[in-house]
């Protein structure tokens, strides 16, 4: 990686880290020199290699939490990087006025409390000039047909972020959130209907994959982003900066309206 973005010497805990864009940050930071260790629920192929360790976690459970970090300390020493990656997506929900309250408490619960307890338990677990960095999503910003619980419990980790980011920096650790758009996953196939739309909700007109994520944690894992903190970096492929020509397009064929290529297009 040479001499920037160097995280050789450097330890960090990925919690989510078993599948996804979790995976991928381990192994980018793994390649980088970072001792890495994973946390999930249970181990799935390729997060249990030489290179990556794992341990087993699950954020609705306090004491697993609790457990998680003091034995990632005890065997690694304190922490230089924390990324709180773990959610669950809306799969079984559906829009407001269906939607039950455990369908709502599922998602807050993993998404928000989770992140939450390893936010409790960072100040003793960082080392000095530490960055701990959490996951949310573009769905914070959008309006999406039942991701009402998904969208809530994502909005809450920005402000997490900020709070923990001045409490924190007196020691020099730094707390930042990364809301990935769309991102081409198993769990998200490129047939998905939520990535086809990014064919024409997205400027980059496509959904992105875990390569074009993964390059976002590590500069604000490195200490080249050591002035960088209480910052939201969205990497969404510009679906949050508003309506595409594509998307225009669409809506108006779809009123029966004319072109946007027309008469109507470069107007002052």
């Amino acid at each position: 990686m040479g001499e920037y973005f160097d995280l050789g010497g450097k330890t960090a805990l990925i919690v989510g880290g078993t599948s996804g864009i979790g995976l991928a940050v381990a192994r980018r930071f793994t390649a980088a020199g970072c001792r890495t260790t994973v946390a999930g629920r249970s181990a799935k192929p390729g997060c249990d290699t030489g290179s990556l360790e794992f341990h087993a976690c699950d954020l609705t459970v306090d004491a697993s939490v609790a457990s998680l970090f003091a034995n990632v300390v005890e065997r690694c020493g304190p922490l230089d990087i924390l990324v709180i990656n773990a959610g669950i997506a809306p799969e079984d929900s559906g829009p407001l006025g269906s939607m039950t309250p455990d369908e709502f408490d599922r998602a807050m619960a993993t998404n928000t409390r989770g992140a939450w307890l390893c936010l409790n338990e960072a100040p003793e677990a960082m080392a000095a000039g530490g960055s701990i960095i959490l996951t949310g999503s573009a769905a914070a910003d959008l309006v999406f047909p039942g991701y009402a619980n998904y969208g809530a419990s994502k909005s809450a980790l920005m402000i997490m972020a900020r709070h923990a980011a001045a409490q924190l920096g007196e020691h020099g650790i730094r707390v930042n959130c990364i809301s990935p758009g769309t991102v081409l996953t198993p769990m998200q196939p490129g047939d998905d209907p939520e990535a086809q739309i990014c064919r024409v909700q997205t400027c980059l007109g496509r959904a992105g994959t875990t390569d074009e994520v993964v390059g976002a944690y590590h500069f604000l894992a490195a200490d080249d982003s050591r002035y960088v903190t209480a910052t939201e970096l969205v990497v969404d492929g510009g679906w949050v900066g508003g309506v595409t020509l594509q998307s225009a397009e669409a809506m108006l064929n779809g009123l029966g309206g004319n072109s946007i290529e027309g008469e109507g297009r470069g107007r002052h």
